[in-house]
């Protein structure tokens, strides 16, 4: 059997992330593995990462340096769900980049053993317009990957 002593859990903040990283966590518990979060954010296509924004109270400031700020922020909020104790196990990051290509390329580079993702159980047309980052990165890793979805919530 394998060994798994680096886990990576990508973050995009919403409950199927965060059941996501509840399973990386009993993971990482259960084979005495590194955990590492990812949230990788991209900046939208109609901008530029150069444009100037200015923000009531500071002075002008690259949109990328504003996208950054906000992620990071995010993270912390998001991991402050977890226990103290949790949290001083886990390494955090950021990264600005295509989602899938950073997921991936960070998993292969860093030697990671398991990525684990959540899903958002899209089908359908939605599934079709917007696509699933979990299913790209399972096609693309060079490692397994474990994908988590959230229970059907209309089932009761």
């Amino acid at each position: 059997m394998a060994k798994i002593s680096r886990i990576l859990a990508p973050v995009d903040f919403s409950p199927g992330s965060k059941a996501a990283l509840d399973y990386a966590l009993l993971f990482a518990d259960r084979f005495n593995a590194a955990l590492t979060v990812l949230h990788v954010w991209e900046i939208p296509h109609t901008l530029r990462p150069d444009l100037m924004v200015w923000l009531e109270g500071t002075d002008r400031l690259p949109v990328e340096n504003i996208l950054l700020k906000q992620s990071t922020e995010e993270m912390q909020a998001f991991m402050s769900q977890l226990p103290e104790e949790v949290r001083g196990r886990v390494e955090t990051r950021t990264e600005q980049g295509n989602v899938v290509r950073t997921i991936t390329h960070v998993a292969e580079s860093e030697n990671f053993d398991l990525l684990v993702v959540g899903t958002h159980g899209r089908t359908g047309l939605a599934h079709v317009v917007m696509g699933s980052v979990a299913e790209r990165v399972v096609r693309h890793a060079s490692c397994p990957v474990l994908t988590v979805r959230l229970p059907d919530q209309k089932k009761s």
